[in-house]
């Protein structure tokens, strides 16, 4: 549950997001302090989930891999949680790309899936 403007953890929806500021960015971008930086400067907003107290203790206590240190207090006390998701990635892209357009692409349930080995 990596908080947006902290570079302690990082999810995948994040990864993404920093690496397309620093393809964005008017000059190069050297880390990931930057690149969030960068975000916030240009109006980057994240999803923010309701995640009550015993649901962290416990995803905190049975996961390795959840955490909600890096998330402000305040915040996180009040249960608000807020990430990087697909959702404030794509609304993030469409307001500074006016001609930026959403696509879904639907999958065929009929047609062969691929299989990892």
């Amino acid at each position: 549950m990596a908080y947006p403007f902290a570079t302690r953890y990082q999810n995948s929806n994040q990864w993404l997001l920093e690496t397309l500021a620093d393809a964005l960015a008017e000059r190069p971008i050297g880390n990931r302090g930057e690149a969030q930086a960068w975000l916030r400067e240009k109006g980057f907003r994240p999803s923010t989930l309701h995640v009550p107290a015993i649901e962290r203790l416990g995803a905190e206590l049975f996961r390795v891999n959840v955490a909600f240190d890096d998330q402000p207090f305040d915040r996180r006390m009040a249960g608000k949680i807020d990430v990087v998701s697909a959702e404030s990635v794509l609304d993030f892209v469409q307001r500074i790309d006016r001609g930026a357009v959403a696509r879904v692409i639907e999958v065929d349930p009929r047609a062969p899936q691929a299989q990892l080995p």
